[in-house]
């Protein structure tokens, strides 16, 4: 798996939550209800196109989390399907529909329109 992964599968669209769509890296530190509802059984691409299902995530034991927020491994069962550029494209361009803000709107299509590789769209967006 390539990070950043974007979370193709939630389909309801708000500018607020939409960076939160990204995972960087398989740490979660986050809120359960936002895990439950953004995160757990949606499907995530990668950089590469490849296609991940989130089922769940398992806690890191360690000496610091007395100091620390809980934190968690997220687990993935892998797909077996690659999407391509220029679905992912059609895909993105319709989820965009849904921003309100025209402003924000042409940015993400611009974006989309602009990328040459799924790495380079979603690190761009």
């Amino acid at each position: 798996m390539k990070y950043p992964i974007f979370n193709i599968g939630y389909k309801v669209w708000d500018l607020v939550i939409l960076g939160d769509f990204f995972i960087y890296d398989e740490i979660y530190k986050g809120d359960e209800d936002f895990f439950n509802t953004y995160y757990l059984d949606q499907i995530f691409i990668d950089c590469n196109g490849n296609t991940f299902k989130l089922i769940g995530k398992t806690p890191i034991k360690s000496f610091y989390n007395f100091f620390l927020s809980k934190r968690y491994k997220l687990n993935f069962e892998d797909r077996e399907r690659r999407i391509e550029l220029e679905e992912l494209k059609e895909l993105l361009t319709d989820r965009a529909l849904q921003i309100k803000s025209d402003a924000a709107r042409n940015e993400i299509y611009r974006q989309i329109k602009n990328s040459r590789s799924i790495e380079e769209l979603l690190i761009g967006f």
